[in-house]
């Protein structure tokens, strides 16, 4: 897939662009408990380690941390970053997809693009993007092609890492103020076994 001139503009520095929005959002927002009482408001530094993303309508990836790449541990993310987050899913085998249940998963990823293309549709960059994606995935062209529709919202979804195994995650799906068709999701995890496996991939990281 090829990147526009425009998208790249648009990417703004991953973590300076996080940080700015971290105060904006509350733990509740993200399905996290309140904790104590705060001196500031938003998230605490410890909190935004969990890994968050921000989209555009087409699932570029526009901003996220390294928590959130730790679950796309394919080696085509690994050698050349994760632009796109569709292209990355469709476009491998799905012995190399990091997302389990990619029947159920996959799918409500379409939807929610269709759900956002009704009020583009006919625009090149729009065209082109279904048009080249449908040419390398025949599973997303089935998919493209049965119209369903549905908005984001919060779900449970399951990755699964080669060194520590299955993570469920709770994904949240918030707008962001001044930017349209964008959103910023993260994720929590799902209990305990999860939250101790994201622990570990942090730890690796960071040695």
């Amino acid at each position: 897939m090829t990147q526009t001139a425009g998208t790249r503009r648009r990417r703004p520095e991953p973590a300076a662009f996080l940080r700015s929005r971290r105060a904006r959002v509350t733990p509740a927002d993200v399905g996290m408990p309140p904790g104590l009482r705060r001196r500031t408001p938003g998230l605490r530094r410890e909190e935004v380690a969990h890994p968050a993303v921000v989209y555009n309508a087409r699932y570029d990836v526009l901003a996220t941390n390294p928590a959130y790449l730790d679950l796309f541990d394919t080696p085509a993310v690994r050698s050349t970053g994760l632009r796109n987050t569709l292209w990355a899913l469709f476009t491998r085998d799905e012995a190399e997809c990091p997302v389990r249940f990619r029947e159920t998963e996959l799918p409500m990823m379409v939807a929610q693009l269709r759900q956002a293309y009704g009020s583009h549709a006919g625009e090149p960059a729009r065209e082109d993007f279904v048009r080249e994606l449908s040419a390398a995935s025949p599973y997303f062209a089935r998919l493209w092609r049965s119209g369903n529709v549905v908005k984001p919202g919060p779900r449970v979804k399951t990755f699964r890492h080669r060194k520590v195994g299955e993570i469920r995650m709770t994904s949240v799906s918030l707008s962001i103020d001044g930017m349209p068709e964008c959103r910023i999701v993260a994720y929590t995890p799902a209990g305990e076994e999860s939250s101790a496996r994201t622990t570990a991939l942090r730890a690796q990281r960071q040695d």
